[in-house]
């Protein structure tokens, strides 16, 4: 699909599709865009923006999809759990054009015209119903979700994930491989955020959220 056609989500979108053993940004934030392929939907970083110094609240819990803790900047994290409670409980579609990400990823998202009708999502009525794994398939329904693990290699102080990241040797087809933090050095890696100026909010409940659905 040509460039001009790429369409940019909303700063923060998950869409954790990138390579994460790169250094995560320390004062910038990805701008995710979403492109559309034959064969479904790929997310990509398309862009760096700045945004002055980073988010100083993070919220630390231990990922129950990964077993690893994860560090996040607490917007992301809450932006990332209230994304996935729509895309994933909405029954209308009507319910999922009141959250413009959602929106956005149901909208873009090809589906097989044998099951549409060859009718486009936004010509759609609101009351049209809507099933989360329906829509996307089992293909592809899960690389609509973010991933705890991905958002800390992604975005955790590079100080922190230089002194305490894991490598990753974990494979499989849509498996994305990034530098992981035990559960065991918690409160080593907390006080080293602290230390950094950062406030640590523990909050496992809010992590544990990636995977409510």
């Amino acid at each position: 699909m040509p460039a001009d056609h790429v369409r940019k989500l909303v700063p923060g979108f998950p869409g954790d599709r990138s390579d994460s053993q790169e250094p995560p940004l320390s004062s910038k934030i990805t701008v995710w865009s979403l492109e559309l392929r034959g064969e479904g939907v790929r997310w990509l970083i398309e862009e760096a923006v700045s945004v002055g110094e980073q988010e100083l609240d993070l919220v630390t819990g231990v990922d129950p999809h990964s077993g690893c803790l994860a560090v996040i900047p607490r917007s992301w994290a809450v932006a990332d759990v209230e994304f996935i409670a729509v895309i994933t409980g909405s029954t209308t579609l009507g319910q999922l054009r009141q959250h413009d990400s959602a929106w956005l990823t149901v909208e873009s998202f090809v589906r097989d015209e044998e099951e549409t009708g060859g009718v486009a999502a936004k010509d759609l009525p609101d009351d049209a119903p809507y099933d989360f794994e329906d829509w996307f398939g089992d293909d592809f329904a899960l690389n609509t979700i973010p991933e705890a693990r991905l958002r800390t290699a992604k975005l955790c102080p590079v100080q922190v994930l230089d002194a305490y990241g894991h490598s990753d040797d974990g494979f499989g087809m849509e498996y994305v491989p990034a530098r992981w933090f035990s559960p065991d050095d918690r409160g080593a890696i907390e006080t080293e955020l602290r230390s950094l100026g950062f406030r640590v909010i523990p909050d496992d409940a809010l992590i544990s959220k990636y995977l409510d659905f």
